[in-house]
């Protein structure tokens, strides 16, 4: 993991834990072979990071251009259809490396 992405997660965990009592339930489901795509409903801009501190290993999410901005996330445009294949294509080929 970055340095400033490690920071941030284990900042996250532990907050996360303190006030909110976060816990993963059936973390032994959870698919750690090989690249993922985790596709979560979310009602509030801390959903992404609870879902992303579920994973010991890095995440890489694929957002709307206005969100995580130097937070090396993979922005897409919602206006284009097409560009959300080629930045999943390229989301994949990042977790791969």
């Amino acid at each position: 993991m970055k340095t400033i992405y490690w920071f941030c997660y284990t900042l996250f965990k532990k907050a996360a834990v303190a006030f909110f009592g976060y816990r993963v339930v059936g973390k032994d489901k959870l698919v750690t072979d090989g690249p993922v795509l985790i596709a979560s409903n979310h009602e509030s801009y801390l959903d992404p990071p609870l879902v992303g501190v579920a994973y010991d290993d890095a995440v890489y999410y694929l957002a709307r251009k206005t969100l995580f901005r130097g937070l090396g996330a993979y922005s897409m445009h919602l206006i284009r259809s097409n560009l959300v294949i080629t930045n999943i294509i390229r989301l994949n080929k990042a977790c791969l490396l």
